[in-house]
């Protein structure tokens, strides 16, 4: 936040950094003072929290892509994609899916290419994509891609594991490029990865999940879908994936974690920008809702993150409310998740200071 802001010469110049602000901060008021040739920028931090018992969207304002979140008791824990930032890979937590704050970084640096600390080069976009966090047998996995977006690179997966949300977080390479991936362990105890995109694979791991431990296999061909997310509810499983570019989440299901599987397009709506909302996940909450949280492309504002009531119809997850026109799409103002308590407004760190 800029303070005590002093260019008694320039005010133009001061309206524009407002404006650039108030652009990446929508929605929150910026006011401008002119006085003692003291120039002051102020605001407010967006809040979902109507205090009411209710909410608005979005629950995370700014650029919060590619969403994923667990429930641990009764913790809820989002993790979202930094790229080539480091610390990254940032984690909130919440009590009620509306209110969050910081938590923890799975990746304090990147070592893995001098290029991470401009030697040689720069790796911008590179790093952390597509973040997945799964808590199983008393840990806490992350997995994330890296793309081989950049001259020589080759693009890997990672798996950071920790005893507490809080770490240390302790990370394995994978020589395989698992792009987008989604992981989940089965009822049996095994680990599997699903990746891809257009055509989407199920990679299994190995008994530690530190490895692969087999081939890919195809499950999902030719359609134009990535960031895949997996579940299995109700003896089924479910691959939850956002049809690119498109405003649509498509939600494939099957009785065997290899096919074949059906599809339902779950949510489409492209209200705000051409882009409309792309990746999300699912949660369950103790009572048994289920809710989603999903992000929404808005141009330079970002990718926010919604919370998006869950709607379960022969057996398929249908994300928002059902619109005039039949499609589904996002709330605006909704009733907070029932977790069966009421806890305090708060909100992730806007500032260092």
């Amino acid at each position: 936040m800029l303070k005590n802001l002093k260019c008694c010469d320039n005010f133009l110049e001061i309206k524009k950094i407002a404006l650039i602000l108030a652009i990446f901060f929508i929605e929150i008021p910026v006011i401008i003072s002119q006085e003692n040739n003291t120039y002051l920028l102020t605001s407010n931090v967006w809040t979902p929290d109507n205090g009411d018992g209710t909410y608005k969207n979005p629950v995370l304002w700014g650029d919060w892509p590619d969403p994923d979140v667990i429930r641990v008791d009764d913790d809820f824990y989002l993790i979202t994609t930094s790229m080539h930032y480091m610390p990254g890979s940032p984690i909130v937590k919440s009590k009620d899916l509306v209110n969050w704050e910081f938590a923890s970084y799975p990746i304090e640096r990147y070592d893995e290419d001098p290029r991470f600390d401009m030697n040689g080069g720069e790796l911008y976009l590179n790093g952390s994509w597509a973040n997945t966090i799964r808590y199983h047998k008393g840990k806490f996995y992350v997995g994330f891609c890296t793309p081989k977006n950049k001259e020589g690179t080759t693009g890997h997966f990672s798996m950071c594991v920790a005893d507490n949300i809080e770490g240390p977080w302790q990370r394995t390479i994978f020589p395989e490029f698992l792009y987008d991936p989604g992981l989940f362990f089965d009822d049996d105890g095994k680990g599997y990865i699903a990746h891809g995109q257009t055509d989407i694979y199920i990679t299994p791991l190995a008994d530690d999940y530190l490895s692969v431990s087999g081939k890919s296999v195809k499950v999902i061909e030719g359609e134009p879908v990535e960031g895949s997310h997996m579940y299995k509810i109700n003896g089924k499983y479910y691959i939850f994936s956002p049809s690119a570019g498109t405003g649509s989440q498509i939600c494939f299901r099957s009785d065997n974690i290899y096919g074949p599987y059906e599809k339902k397009v779950v949510m489409h709506d492209q209200r705000n920008t051409q882009w409309g909302i792309h990746q999300g996940a699912l949660v369950q909450l103790k009572n048994g809702d289920w809710w989603c949280l999903i992000m929404e492309d808005r141009d330079p504002i970002g990718r926010t993150t919604r919370l998006e009531p869950v709607t379960w119809i022969d057996g398929w997850p249908m994300i928002g409310e059902k619109s005039k026109t039949g499609d589904w799409i996002g709330v605006t103002n909704f009733k907070k998740p029932d977790v069966g308590n009421t806890y305090p407004i708060t909100n992730p760190a806007t500032t260092d200071e």
